[in-house]
């Protein structure tokens, strides 16, 4: 027993040395740009089908004027958070990655009257890196998990710009889901000094996970955008994707936004061993 706890000892001084002589240990917080590109067609179909039931709808005499459709790409500052071991041909890491994306639109009628519609997309990303390290550049595969959220808060607008979520208007509501899926990409970390990386990276997170079933055929259940009202018929608690179409689940927007990554962060990046 004692020689056990000795070699365990020994191994563990050993390995200690040979990292603080060979590795550089990094913890690495850091701010950056994401230029993305989201899977959200079922949320633009949901809009343009608004804007058409409107003009159908518009009293004579009244126009309808109408926002952009929303943004597939975007650009926007996150913060990320790295742990990571680099050097001697090898390099491991742990990143976080929390963005968050949000876009309004507004279709309005010409007598002040109207609806609004915000879109929050906020992500959390949980990946692992592995491939080459060394002393001035990393270059990486990542695999890893996201955990995402994602509301559509739709309002009624009045004419003085004041914005209700009552009861009263049928189409009012907060409408919620969350969604858990993979990410994978490729990555390349430059340090020229000490103190400064330059880390960029590549990813794509898809909304599905390991043997999950298509998200279309499980729109029955729970996982769709939703505001769980009692204050409207049942099948009016889901967000539809067609406003001119029969409301029901199958008519209910399941969260299948998957979505490309280009990240560019400057890394707060202290070298152990220099």
């Amino acid at each position: 027993m004692k020689s056990l706890v000795l070699s365990i000892t020994i191994g563990a001084v050993l390995m200690s040395s040979y990292i603080n002589s060979q590795m550089d240990l990094i913890f690495t917080p850091g701010y950056g740009v994401a230029f993305t590109k989201s899977n959200i067609h079922a949320i633009q179909d949901s809009y343009s089908s608004y804007i058409l039931l409107t003009e159908n709808d518009a009293p004579e005499g009244i126009t309808v004027n109408a926002d952009p459709n929303f943004d597939r790409k975007h650009i926007s500052d996150f913060l990320s958070f790295q742990l990571a071991l680099s050097g001697n041909w090898v390099y491991f890491g742990i990143s976080y990655m929390p963005n968050k994306f949000v876009q309004e639109r507004s279709v309005m009628f010409s007598n002040g009257y109207g609806r609004t519609f915000r879109w929050e997309d906020k992500r959390n990303e949980v990946l692992f890196d592995f491939g080459f390290g060394s002393k001035y550049i990393d270059v990486f595969g990542t695999f890893g998990v996201n955990f995402n959220k994602y509301r559509m808060t739709s309002y009624q607008v009045y004419p003085d710009g004041s914005k209700s979520l009552s009861n009263d208007f049928y189409f009012n509501g907060v409408f919620k889901t969350e969604d858990t899926g993979l990410a994978y990409g490729f990555g390349i970390k430059i340090k020229p000094i000490n103190f400064l990386a330059i880390d960029v990276r590549y990813l794509y997170a898809n909304h599905k996970m390991f043997g999950e079933y298509r998200t279309s055929d499980i729109t029955e259940g729970g996982m769709v955008l939703t505001d769980f009202s009692f204050a409207r018929s049942p099948v009016m608690s889901e967000f539809p994707q067609d406003f001119n179409a029969p409301y029901s689940h199958k008519n209910s927007i399941a969260p299948m936004f998957n979505k490309h990554y280009l990240t560019i962060s400057l890394i707060f990046h202290y070298r152990t061993n220099d």
